[in-house]
């Protein structure tokens, strides 16, 4: 019964440190998937509208939506993951 006493801490321990790693292993991954597709979502939304700016009122307010449409990707992507 010592004996157990002993190891108990040192299992729990092991075993915690396992679980805690995979959670932070799913983090990265769900973080490279989230930058991909924003990535993805960015260009090609880039090749659809390419800019051609005549004067330079005109960039704030493409990158502006450009912005914001990446933001809502990764945002989505997050939800569809299921990030706890």
């Amino acid at each position: 019964m010592v004996e157990f006493a002993l190891v108990l801490p040192l299992l729990l321990v092991l075993l915690l440190g396992i679980a805690d790693f995979g959670r932070v292993f799913q983090a990265g991954i769900t973080l490279e998937a989230i930058a991909r597709d924003s990535a993805e979502v960015g260009a090609l939304q880039r090749l659809r509208d390419k800019p051609s700016f005549s004067d330079t009122t005109q960039h704030p307010a493409y990158y502006t939506s450009l912005h914001q449409l990446i933001a809502r990707t990764a945002c989505a992507e997050s939800n569809q993951l299921d990030i706890a």
